[in-house]
């Protein structure tokens, strides 16, 4: 039964996106360093969640439940973390182990405020629920840590060099150049064949689309994840921009 849900997380503190990024680092270190193992992509975010955090998983119609566009909604009282049964439909796992990754993200960096008595809500009602592209600062953080923990920095620069060995950042003036002249783009072992008649001098869709088709394996995220992720992370660059790196 659809019901109308308020978050009571509201007026959350700002948090640095370098602390943000440590958060999520310390938890994959920790995660790892007790099985032994060097820490490496894909992150098993489900089996933290539950082992790491002790949460369990469970899924259910959270948009008829709930609301439009819920796809994750935490239950503090009952330690338990439901999600929409949508996210287990084949070619969803990207936005799956997001969405996993992103109720991890409130329990690390929000745990204060969801421990307090007010945020216990009872009788099954969650403390917290997750709508897909929400805006609220709250959401945001929790994306924040999301994108972090699915693809840390190390490991995201290193599969860079691994998969494509090509330069870092990448200069998106070179690639529109070699549209422009209708010639391959190759930067080390990424090749691109830039002439179609179908999309102009500018077409960058291709070369993300190219660079995050090789790169979304590794991570088992979607696409449009790796490429907000690389574009934050100062993956593409301007020539000007390029130059006052040097």
């Amino acid at each position: 039964m659809n019901q109308t849900y308020q978050s009571p997380l509201h007026n959350v503190p700002f948090i640095p996106p370098g602390r943000i990024a440590k958060r999520a680092s310390r938890l994959i270190t920790e995660y790892f360093e007790k099985r032994g193992c060097l820490p490496s992509p894909p992150i098993p975010v489900e089996l933290i969640l539950q082992s790491e955090l002790g949460f369990s998983i469970s899924y259910g119609q959270l948009e008829e439940e709930i609301g439009p566009g819920v796809l994750g909604a935490l239950l503090m009282e009952g330690k338990e973390v439901r999600f929409d049964a949508s996210l287990c439909e084949h070619g969803r796992e990207g936005r799956h182990n997001f969405t996993v990754s992103h109720e991890i993200g409130h329990l690390v960096l929000h745990a204060n405020l969801l421990k307090q008595t007010d945020f216990l809500i009872t009788s099954g009602t969650p403390s917290i629920v997750c709508r897909n592209k929400s805006t609220d600062p709250v959401e945001v953080q929790a994306d924040k840590f999301a994108a972090c923990l699915l693809m840390p920095e190390d490991m995201v620069r290193e599969k860079w060099e691994e998969v494509l060995a090509a330069p870092w950042p990448l200069c998106l003036d070179e690639y529109e150049s070699a549209c422009r002249k209708r010639m391959p783009f190759a930067a080390g072992r990424l090749t691109i064949e830039t002439w179609n008649p179908f999309f102009g001098a500018s077409d960058l869709d291709t070369l993300y689309k190219t660079i995050t088709g090789h790169l979304v394996p590794h991570f088992r995220v979607s696409k449009q994840a790796m490429r907000i992720r690389l574009e934050n992370l100062g993956c593409f660059v301007r020539q000007s921009e390029q130059m006052a790196l040097i």
